[in-house]
């Protein structure tokens, strides 16, 4: 009886066991999910039926995903994206597949395998702007360098610098073009197994105005009668202003004025034309001061100078030489020296020769005449000025 009981006891026990087997494996097994793609740190594959959760598996690592409640999830044209960009490593390789899962059906078979390396879009630079000569942008994630074109719109030149940071410094290229109307543009490399580039940007415009430098005098001077000046212009500078006396006058230095001449580099220019034959006559101080400008009816990419620092200049008049005699007095024991008044002399100095030994003798403006008792082999005298007057020529030397 015991025995009955014990069989009818393994019995019971079995037909559970019985049923959950037959039940395992009449499941029906979910289908294996195609993986489309994997780029950009994105994995793309086609959904399958029934499943709760997609086992996605990078190398070793074994990720689930719910489709349905994962932030890191979207479906775009009935494909489903997965952004495992967190997971990969830049530059690394990876294998990657995938199957779906549900706890009423059989794991699906795992899908194709792709390999992978993880190499991000390189996008364009941003925010590109230009402040105190300096072009700046927004950092490129991965980029290695940059490359910033620089186009001087106005004369068609153009440059390229290669920068490891996000500014670039556009003083090179002022320096080396000049003044005028620029385009500049940039865009972002990278190097190495996952090398790329992006597109230049759209040229940021930009002038690059330029303050003329400060003229300078060289001299006023005669020459033929008329008053000229001689200066230092900026090249770029088609026009100066002289300022005498308050009165200012423009003058065109592109060669459609005859008061002007290019002499070399600088520039004569006849203040005597400028300002009439008889504005100088007076002798004298005349002050001059001059700045350069650039004068055009189109676009001016040329700020005017300052002023040059005042120039004085003295009219001057060498005073006529002195005509000279010597009559021997017996009864002073020597030889009266004398000559003529000279209009507007300060003095005189008479110079006594004797040999390779001259004697310098100053002398009042009232003073015509004086006596000479030493041993001399030829005298000679000369009109002292002062101001704008200048000292006369010496006069022939006489002898006894």
């Amino acid at each position: 009886m015991k025995l009955i009981k014990s069989f009818l006891l393994v019995i019971c026990l079995l037909i559970p066991l019985t049923l959950i087997g037959c039940e395992n494996k009449n499941q029906p097994s979910l289908s294996t999910p195609e993986l489309i793609s994997v780029s950009n740190g994105v994995i793309v594959f086609a959904p399958v039926d029934n499943v709760e959760y997609y086992e996605i598996l990078i190398n070793e690592l074994a990720v689930k995903v719910d489709a349905r409640y994962n932030s890191n999830v979207s479906i775009v044209d009935n494909q489903i994206n997965y952004n495992a960009s967190k997971i990969f490593a830049f530059g690394k390789t990876y294998s990657v597949k995938i199957r779906a899962m549900a706890e009423e059906y059989k794991d699906s078979k795992y899908s194709n395998t792709l390999s992978y390396l993880h190499n991000e879009i390189l996008t364009q630079p941003t925010n590109v702007k230009i402040s105190a000569n300096t072009l700046t942008w927004d950092i490129v994630n991965t980029a290695n360098h940059y490359i910033v074109q620089v186009v001087h719109t106005t004369s068609g030149n153009s440059v390229s610098y290669q920068c490891e940071t996000n500014t670039c410094s556009l003083l090179g290229a002022y320096a080396e073009f000049g003044a005028g109307e620029y385009g500049f543009a940039v865009k972002a490399v990278r190097t190495g197994v996952c090398a790329a580039e992006t597109e230049f940007t759209t040229l940021q415009s930009v002038k690059h105005i330029v303050t003329l430098q400060n003229p300078t005098i060289e001299n006023v001077f005669l020459d033929g009668g008329s008053l000229y000046m001689m200066a230092n212009v900026d090249v770029n500078a088609n026009a100066v202003d002289i300022v005498y006396n308050q009165n200012t006058k423009n003058v065109k230095l592109n060669g459609t004025d005859v008061n002007v001449n290019k002499v070399g580099n600088k520039y004569k220019i006849n203040l005597s034309s400028l300002y009439g034959a008889s504005t100088f006559a007076e002798l004298k101080q005349y002050q001059f001061k001059i700045k350069a400008k650039f004068e055009t009816t189109s676009v001016n990419f040329y700020n005017n100078s300052e002023y040059s620092e005042q120039f004085t200049y003295n009219q001057t008049i060498k005073l006529n030489s002195p005509n000279l005699t010597l009559i021997y007095s017996e009864s002073n024991g020597g030889y009266f020296a004398s000559w003529n008044s000279v209009n507007n002399a300060q003095g005189y100095v008479l110079t006594i020769v004797n040999g390779t030994e001259e004697v310098n003798i100053p002398l009042t403006e009232t003073e015509l005449s004086t006596l000479i008792t030493q041993e001399f082999t030829g005298v000679k005298i000369k009109a002292i000025g002062i101001g704008n007057y200048l000292d006369s020529d010496y006069s022939a030397i006489v002898t006894k």
